[in-house]
């Protein structure tokens, strides 16, 4: 019977990460939309891997096994390559607009994965394609807002929450499938120096010397190189972690964007590929809101809708279309200067990556911050449940441990869960922990708040049981004890609360 709830347990766990964690804000959902096609059409399309094969004879030919030995040698013609190029281009800017977003996606999907499979049978390998497939995931759901599909009676249905998951597990397999080869290869022998080997290869043989380039190259710094190689996979790594949740993939997130701000910096290698699958994840609902109350935002759309579909639908064609064949063919793109003295390339690629860097370097300084401060503002309330006596008897071992936190029994009293915004419900199906700088913690969490707030070694626990993967486990084991409390030491019958999803049942 115990080892059924356990498992019950675990499942409804599991459950929630899936099915209600990863909601999406439809309007968040449709900025993410708008912001993939505009950085496909500036930036990853104009610096298309494809576009070099024009350059190379009928020999170079070699497709691998696969879709592209199937297709017939007339696709490696010019004018049909540069067609799909156009044809990609159109479809990304209906898919801007939201004209037949669905349609549209899915065509932007097949015809950019069969112009990168020309660049794959050439024996070039574009990691894009991992972001032509983008269109194709969120092809029903991502037009459901700031679209000319949202004017119509049936607008597309909200994305369920699963698919989302689906996705960060997704990304989270293909960061792994990155780092297992480096370990395999000896990526991590200490005599031998991969970051190094690859940073002297860009600059000499590729003429990769713009931005700090030169500077890092030329800097006696064998150990932070060394910790490069070792950061590189253990970031990598992190992601198959960091997914069971939402919290932690957004920290390692950050993580990776700085990191990438870094590589653009010394080696002039711009992943904006990655950038663009991370912004899938960011929570964009919040920034959608206030765009949607902007001047700007009210104006541009007051102005779309005093304009007809078709004169929407023609105008994105004609002016971004030919806006990106323009960037793609002319190298207009690329423009070398110099920036304190060092070459710099205003490459608008550098240019996605600086900006993703400098995001994900303000949240990282950001949960820093707040670190920071959990450790010293240790005033804090610990609001407990009164008829459970195992959260009774923690919750008096915690007070005499605290410095200047408070222990309350929300029974006791009236009002103090609404004050902070909970129900009765809330409290009695887990502990938490309130303060006047931020939204309520429960669960897990407020066990840990509750540690760092205790004096000697206390706070060291609580801060373990922060760190990703630890976190999960310690998710999974609160929720057991929460559930089974009435069996924990202490515990009587009049203690157990039987959770919402076995109550449904």
């Amino acid at each position: 019977m115990t080892a059924r709830l356990r498992l019950a347990t675990v499942r409804a766990h599991l459950e929630t990460q899936i099915f209600r964690a990863w909601a999406v804000d439809g309007r968040g959902l449709a900025l993410y939309r708008i912001s993939f096609a505009a950085v496909a059409l500036l930036v990853l399309l104009p610096s298309s891997e494809s576009l070099w094969t024009l350059e190379y004879p009928r020999a170079a030919i070699t497709p691998p096994p696969g879709l592209m030995p199937l297709m017939p040698e007339i696709l490696y013609s010019p004018w049909l390559v540069g067609a799909l190029h156009a044809l990609v281009a159109a479809g990304l800017a209906l898919v801007l607009v939201g004209w037949r977003t669905r349609e549209s996606s899915l065509g932007v999907a097949a015809a950019w994965v069969l112009l990168l499979g020309v660049g794959y049978s050439f024996n070039k390998i574009d990691h894009n394609v991992v972001v032509a497939l983008v269109p194709l995931l969120l092809a029903s759901y991502w037009g459901s807002a700031w679209s000319l599909d949202a004017r119509t009676e049936r607008p597309p249905a909200a994305m369920p929450p699963w698919l989302m998951a689906f996705a960060a597990w997704i990304l989270s397999l293909l960061m792994l499938s990155a780092a297992v080869p480096k370990l395999l290869s000896g990526w991590l022998d200490p005599t031998t120096g991969a970051v190094d080997a690859i940073m002297e290869q860009q600059f000499l043989v590729h003429g990769r010397d713009a931005l700090l380039a030169g500077v890092a190259r030329n800097l006696p710094w064998n150990v932070g190189l060394e910790l490069l190689d070792w950061g590189a996979v253990v970031l990598e790594g992190c992601f198959v972690f960091a997914v069971v949740s939402q919290y932690r993939l957004r920290f390692v997130l950050a993580a990776a964007l700085t990191f990438h701000l870094a590589v653009a910096m010394s080696m002039n290698i711009a992943f904006v590929g990655n950038v663009v699958l991370y912004a899938l994840f960011v929570p964009l609902g919040a920034l959608s809101a206030r765009l949607a109350r902007s001047p700007a935002f009210l104006g541009a759309r007051a102005y779309l809708n005093r304009r007809s579909t078709a004169t929407v639908v023609c105008g994105a064609l004609a002016t971004l279309t030919p806006c990106s064949l323009l960037l793609a063919y002319s190298s207009t793109w690329l423009v070398d200067t110099e920036l304190f003295g060092l070459p710099f390339s205003l490459w608008t690629p550098t240019l996605v990556v600086t900006a993703g860097g400098i995001v994900g370097a303000l949240v990282l300084l950001s949960r820093l911050r707040k670190a920071l401060m959990g450790l010293r503002r240790v005033s804090g309330t610990l609001l407990f449940d009164e008829d459970c006596a195992f959260c009774t008897r923690y919750a008096a071992w915690a007070a005499g441990r605290m410095r200047r936190a408070t222990v309350l029994g929300w029974q006791s009293h009236p009002g103090l869960l609404e004050q902070h915004g909970l129900t009765a419900n809330d409290g009695m199906t887990s502990s938490w922990w309130v303060d006047d700088h931020e939204s309520p913690i429960g669960g897990e969490r407020t066990i840990a708040r509750s540690l760092i707030a205790m004096t000697g070694i206390w706070p060291l626990l609580g801060l373990a049981l922060l760190v990703p993967g630890i976190s999960y486990a310690s998710a999974v084991g609160y929720r057991l004890i929460a559930e089974n409390r009435s069996l924990m030491p202490g515990g009587t019958a009049s203690c157990r609360v039987e959770s919402a999803r076995v109550a449904e049942r």
